[in-house]
C-alpha cells in the first residue's frame, strides 16, 4: 500500500520525520516524501523512504494515503493535485503554543514525533511502534579528522539561538584537552589552531555527518545539528537559549544526554527563534557561562 507524506519545510522538522518513515516501512507500505528540493540531503540516504517528490516538480499524483504533516498553504495547494484514498493532517495545537510562548502557561501538547505520528495512524488505522531517532549520512568521508575528536555546532541563523562565547569556550577546551574540535553550522569564531577543524557550510549536510559521525560528543545549540547528532547516536549536550526542550523538538525518541538551560520567567520567548532578544538582556544565553558548560561536559572529556 502506497502512503505519501508532506513535509515542506524546515531541516528539523523533516529530519523528525525517520521514525514515522522507519516504522511505515516496517508495516510493508511504500513510501512517499513530498518536499523541497533545498532539503534532500536530509533524506537522500534514509533506506525506509522510496521515493522523494519535489515541490516543484508535482504536477499530479497518485495514493493510497495521503498525510499532511505540514499544514499550511503550500501544503493545501499540494493536496489539491493528489487523488488519495485516505487523508489526514498533523495537529498543530497553534492556540496551545501561543499560550506557551505569550503567556508561559504550562505546556499541554504532545513533541513534534508524537504529533506526526498520530497523524499517521488516524490515516491507516493502525498503532504505529517508533524506535529513536535515526540519521542516515553520506556512505564516505570527505575528510579524516584525527581521533578523539569533539563536535560543536554552538551558531543558529537566529541570534536568539547562538551561543554568544563560543571563542572562549573552545579556548577552555583547548587548554584542558587534548582532542580535535570540528565545527559545524554557521562559523562566528575567530580561532585559528591546528586542532580546530572548521566545517562550517563547506560540505552537504549529509556529508557533514559522515564526517562527525565518529565524534566523541557534540556540544550544539537547539538546531538541526542537535538533530543529527542525536540521529547519529553521538553523546548529545544541548544548549537551549530562548527556545525549550517542552516546545516539542526534545522527545522520548531525541533525547540529549544533558540539556544546559537557564530557568527564567521570560522563557520560551518564541518557538523558532528571534533576530533579537526581546528584552534586550539575553539572559538566556548570557547566563549560560563557558565554564559551566565545561563543567558539564569535563567528565565525559576525561573518561
Amino acid at each position: 500500500m502506497d502512503i505519501t507524506i508532506i513535509r515542506t519545510s524546515s531541516h528539523g522538522d523533516i529530519v523528525l520525520t525517520e521514525p514515522i518513515f522507519e516504522a511505515l516501512k516496517k508495516e510493508g507500505f511504500h513510501t512517499t516524501l513530498i518536499t523541497k528540493e533545498q532539503y534532500y540531503p536530509l533524506i537522500k540516504n534514509n533506506p525506509y523512504l522510496d521515493n522523494v517528490i519535489f515541490t516543484k516538480n508535482l504536477k499530479e499524483h497518485n495514493t493510497d494515503i495521503l498525510v499532511d504533516l505540514q499544514k499550511n498553504p503550500l501544503s493545501g495547494r499540494l493536496i489539491r493535485m493528489i487523488k488519495a484514498h485516505k487523508f489526514s493532517s498533523v495537529k498543530k495545537y497553534y492556540v496551545k503554543r501561543m499560550f506557551y510562548v505569550g503567556f508561559h502557561k504550562k505546556p499541554d501538547f504532545p513533541n513534534v514525533i508524537t504529533r506526526y505520528r498520530e497523524a499517521v495512524e488516524n490515516a491507516i488505522e493502525k498503532k504505529l511502534i517508533l524506535n529513536k531517532l535515526r540519521f542516515f549520512p553520506a556512505k564516505q568521508n570527505k575528510i579524516k579528522i584525527e581521533k578523539p575528536f569533539i563536535t560543536m555546532a554552538l551558531s543558529s541563523k537566529w541570534f536568539t539561538k547562538s551561543y554568544p562565547f563560543i571563542d572562549e569556550l573552545i579556548d577552555i577546551l583547548m587548554k584542558n584537552t587534548d582532542f580535535n574540535i570540528a565545527f559545524i553550522g554557521k562559523n562566528k569564531t575567530s580561532i585559528i589552531n591546528p586542532r580546530f577543524i572548521d566545517l562550517s557550510e563547506k560540505y552537504p549536510i549529509d556529508e557533514g555527518a559522515a564526517i562527525i559521525k565518529d565524534s566523541k560528543f557534540i556540544v550544539t545549540v537547539d538546531s538541526l545539528w542537535m538533530h543529527i547528532g542525536l540521529g547519529l547516536g553521538i553523546k548529545t549536550y544541548a544548549v537551549f537559549g530562548s527556545t525549550t526542550p517542552q516546545l516539542g523538538f526534545v522527545s522520548p525518541y531525541n533525547m540529549p544526554h544533558k540539556i544546559i538551560e537557564e530557568d527564567l520567567k521570560c522563557r520560551p520567548c518564541t518557538r523558532i527563534g528571534k533576530k533579537k532578544c526581546p528584552k534586550r538582556h539575553f539572559k538566556c544565553m548570557n547566563s549560560i557561562s563557558p565554564m559551566r558548560i565545561w563543567e558539564s561536559i569535563k567528565d565525559e572529556c576525561n573518561s
